[in-house]
């Protein structure tokens, strides 16, 4: 459920993103009523787009059905005429309007990796891939609800043992191993799918770093 809510929460924001192009005044120069005539009529299409999208049923599709490709497909379409820079650039500009204003670095690797998402088809088809071998999700539920049944134990563990070094040590490797087994196993179910963003996050990583040496 922590997936399927971030990417959701990612759509929304990139339609507030770049849906912010029709709010620009255009300088009132000739022809400049029918650029910003064609911008609204622009950021009206999105919104539709996004409103179809964010259905109970689209959201079924968009998970569980078949149809996944295609609706991921006309929701990127909306980009294909926007460079990468324009997405950071929009995204920069509603982010300084947003709450979370200050948390996230302007211009930063989560914010080009956001504009890297919508202009790299392959990463968001991978990771709504995750969703269509139902029998896979089943089997990573179920160990799933076993690693946390595994640290449930731990908690009664710790209960008993607590109040020594020894016990603090033997918790804190207890604790390591849990985690451990929760990233192995969803890299084990769905590493293939989020290899691709892995892969993105990474590079994008090496050029921030690479700037800011400069």
């Amino acid at each position: 459920m922590r997936m399927i809510n971030f990417i959701a929460i990612m759509l929304l924001i990139s339609g507030l993103a770049i849906g912010q192009d029709g709010a620009i005044v255009a300088p009132q120069k000739s022809g400049s009523k029918k650029v910003v005539r064609a911008k609204s009529a622009e950021k009206e299409k999105l919104k539709e787009n996004l409103k179809s999208l964010f259905t109970w049923d689209s959201l079924y599709k968009l998970f569980f059905s078949e149809e996944q490709d295609e609706l991921v497909n006309a929701y990127l379409s909306n980009f294909r005429n926007t460079s990468e820079l324009k997405i950071r650039q929009n995204f920069n500009r509603t982010l300084k309007e947003s709450p979370a204003a200050g948390l996230i670095k302007e211009d930063g690797v989560f914010v080009r990796f956001y504009a890297r998402i919508h202009k790299d088809d392959n990463i968001l088809l991978s990771l709504v891939g995750m969703f269509k071998d139902r029998s896979q999700i089943y089997l990573f539920v179920i160990v799933s609800a076993f690693l946390f049944f595994l640290g449930y134990l731990r908690k009664k563990y710790k209960k008993k043992i607590k109040g020594t070094p020894m016990a603090f040590i033997k918790n804190l490797m207890l604790t390591l191993v849990i985690i451990g087994l929760h990233l192995v196993s969803i890299m084990f179910f769905f590493g293939d799918n989020l290899r691709p963003a892995i892969m993105a996050y990474k590079e994008i990583e090496r050029e921030v770093s690479y700037q800011e040496k400069l």
